[in-house]
């Protein structure tokens, strides 16, 4: 009987040492990046896609490495890259960029929208057709003043009456306006 719960406690011992050897060895590595777990030895990038506005400067990254990375862009015109992964939307367009360590390659889609017009006149009754470039996506366009201006789902914005409103546009958590001056 001795014997038996000498031999037991020797096996709960193995298993508990055992278990915390592979929590020390493995659980360091693994971190959460929005609900998602990446080892350290595969490559990452903080963002895939991005949908940016002229000027606006977002930080690409790449998880998991303390090495050094290097950054290249298809377009620097649409979006430029620096050595440390700031991407600067300049011109409508798209553009990828790509992060290599050891010779491994990641890459990310940069798309830089912006509206075809930022400021329009237009008569009383009159239409008006605003139109985003560089993205073909789901467009929310709503008016600051609707007893001014009327937009609908379109694009299509009318003037209602005399006076000057702001039209709205969101794309992928973006927002642009257009001043509308109705005369």
């Amino acid at each position: 009987m001795l014997l038996k719960k000498a031999n037991l406690l020797l096996n709960i011992s193995f298993y508990f040492l055992l278990i915390l050897l592979i929590s020390f060895l493995i659980l360091p590595y693994i971190y959460a990046d929005k609900h998602v777990f990446h080892l350290p030895f595969n490559l990452n990038l903080n963002h895939r896609n991005l949908v940016m506005v002229k000027g606006e400067t977002v930080r690409l990254k790449v998880i998991g490495i303390n090495k050094r990375v290097t950054f290249n862009t298809t377009d620097w015109k649409v979006a430029d890259v620096n050595y440390n992964g700031w991407i600067k939307a300049d011109k409508i367009g798209k553009a990828t960029i790509t992060a290599e360590v050891d010779n491994k390659k990641r890459r990310c889609v940069v798309r830089v929208i912006g509206l075809n017009k930022t400021s329009i006149k237009i008569k009383v009754g009159e239409k008006y057709k605003l139109k985003i470039n560089g993205i073909i996506s789901r467009v929310k366009y709503t008016s600051n003043n609707k007893e001014i201006a009327l937009v609908d789902r379109k694009g299509i914005i009318k003037g209602i009456k005399k006076g000057r409103t702001t039209i709205y546009v969101e794309v992928k958590g973006k927002k642009l306006e257009c001043v509308v001056n109705i005369n």
